[in-house]
């Protein structure tokens, strides 16, 4: 919801200057893609250290 804005946004508001830049959907989409792709990393390297941690030595220290 809020990409679709932010792009509508900056699109108007930079159409009121003399040297114009152009923002493409696609630069949003890489900042989205780059954190999903952290999130997943992030994500999967927790799963796997869980499920190789030793439930002994958790349980002791609890």
């Amino acid at each position: 919801v809020a990409i679709p804005l932010a792009w509508l946004t900056m699109h108007t508001w930079l159409q009121d200057f003399s040297y114009r830049v152009n923002v493409e959907w696609y630069i949003f989409m890489v900042g989205v893609l780059l954190v999903l792709l952290l999130t997943v990393v992030t994500v999967g390297y927790e799963t796997v250290r869980a499920a190789t941690a030793n439930p002994v030595k958790s349980l002791r220290y609890e």
